[in-house]
């Protein structure tokens, strides 16, 4: 029994170290290291700087929305032609996407790098393990109706 707990904890060192490296060069192809980090850890990249209306927390946005874990994994996307409509007092969201898509206005495109504790911390939610971190790119059509 020791010499079979032993083989499973190697192999999950491996498994750990490989997911660690898949991690850094996904966030290295994303340019993770010319992001801003704001003071609560939240990364931001700017992507493209648009010149409308800022995001606040009352209006409908208009955004499309791209959501990965910070391993590669694809969680979510706008469908082509079908951005995601919301209000983000209307809506509950996590503190990383709340912080970073109030630094935006109508045209921006940028890329929030989420780490775990801005996101949904120890917890698991539908596909997204716990302790997560997340990438959102955010493109900002419309603010207000």
């Amino acid at each position: 029994f020791e010499q079979e707990m032993s083989l499973f904890s190697e192999k999950e060192k491996e498994r750990l170290v490989k997911l660690e490296i898949k991690k850094e060069l996904f966030l290295d192809s994303l340019d993770f290291n010319k992001a801003t980090k704001t003071e609560s850890g939240l990364k931001v990249l700017s992507l493209k700087k648009g010149d409308g209306k800022k995001v606040t927390t009352s209006q409908e946005i208009t955004t499309t929305l791209q959501l990965h874990t910070a391993t590669g994994k694809l969680i979510s996307k706008s469908p082509e032609g079908r951005p995601f409509v919301f209000t983000i007092d209307k809506q509950p969201m996590i503190a990383g996407f709340k912080e970073g898509i109030l630094t935006m206005r109508q045209g921006d495109k940028k890329r929030l790098f989420v780490p775990y504790y801005l996101g949904y911390g120890d917890a698991a939610n539908g596909p997204i393990p716990a302790k997560s971190d997340l990438i959102f790119e955010l493109e900002i059509i419309k603010v207000g109706n």
